[in-house]
């Protein structure tokens, strides 16, 4: 059954903090794809923000461009926020969700054929990239320099679209991998030769930020986290220590990463339907310094606060 044209545009949405070093290829490559990409930051302390500026004014309106503050982990309930939007979900036939990190693979007109002509979700599996000794470190752009991926993923993860037809009727479960439907007969169907290239390790600087900020925002939020995420801060106090990832620790680290069991690597870089250059990305270097400065200050206005209320307290017992 075909849709009306008018209301059958591919749209991306993706929820992204701190994704300074990857953010301007996502939006570069996938904005092959698609006809929109709404991108919701989730107050980074990175550029991230700035670079989306800057890329807004050189896309127009084919980059939605807005703010969530919220913290802790709001990515799930943004998202189906948005899909509640009718702003947002004007004239779109179907909804690609991505990560940051996340790029369409496929042929371009084959994949906008199946999508606008489907009105049942689609499953994306995952094709996860590997970072090794052959990358060339002078590539600032990640889906360039980082050319491995794994044989085989274990446990295959996908990522999954929303048709129009669910808009209202269904919500996207954490993660965006599947989505839960009130109504019957749209269960997510997969299409050879559509996958989802996934670069979650891409360099020493932003694992050393992921695992440190993660690492102290757990400790700083949670009060009963002794054992939540216990790799993490295991890795995080070998960074503290003095320990930094090497080039082997990194390929460890991305082969590993959501997966069970081990997977030999293969040679395939992603191709991008069109070249681009890109223009507003700098050092991962320096990205890691603003976060770090930014989770400082972040902590310690927590601080003051818990000082002030406090001391707050401690003068109203001393009133009575």
């Amino acid at each position: 059954m075909e849709k009306n044209e008018m209301q059958n545009e591919l749209v991306g949405l993706c929820v992204a903090k701190n994704e300074a070093d990857i953010i301007e290829p996502m939006v570069r490559h996938n904005l092959c794809f698609l006809d929109r990409l709404r991108i919701v930051n989730n107050d980074s302390a990175d550029s991230t923000m700035s670079i989306l500026r800057k890329l807004q004014q050189e896309f127009g309106d084919r980059v939605d461009l807005t703010s969530d503050m919220r913290s802790g982990h709001p990515q799930t309930s943004i998202i189906n926020e948005c899909l509640l939007d009718p702003a947002f979900t004007d004239r779109v036939g179907q909804v690609v969700l991505l990560d940051a990190d996340e790029f369409i693979n496929a042929d371009r007109d084959f994949f906008r054929y199946i999508l606008t002509h489907s009105r049942f979700p689609i499953r994306l599996p995952w094709v996860t990239y590997i970072p090794s000794s052959e990358d060339d470190k002078t590539e600032i752009n990640p889906i360039v320099r980082v050319v491995h991926r794994r044989v085989k993923e274990k446990p295959q993860f996908y990522k999954v679209t929303v048709p129009r037809e669910l808009f209202g009727h269904s919500w996207v479960r954490p993660g965006s991998h599947s989505i839960r439907s009130k109504i019957s007969g749209y269960e997510p169907r997969q299409i050879a030769g559509l996958s989802i290239a996934h670069f979650p390790i891409r360099s020493r600087e932003q694992v050393i930020s992921k695992l440190l900020i993660g690492s102290w925002n757990m400790r700083l939020r949670s009060r009963n986290s002794k054992g939540e995420a216990l790799q993490w801060r295991i890795t995080a106090d070998r960074i503290l220590s003095g320990w930094l990832p090497t080039e082997a620790d990194l390929q460890e680290l991305a082969l590993n990463y959501a997966s069970t069991k081990p997977s030999a690597m293969l040679r395939e870089a992603l191709v991008t339907p069109t070249s681009f250059e890109l223009k507003y990305t700098t050092s991962e270097r320096d990205e890691l310094l603003r976060r770090l400065i930014a989770f400082t200050e972040g902590a310690m206005r927590m601080l003051e606060k818990s000082n002030q209320a406090e001391g707050e307290t401690l003068a109203g017992r001393e009133d009575l």
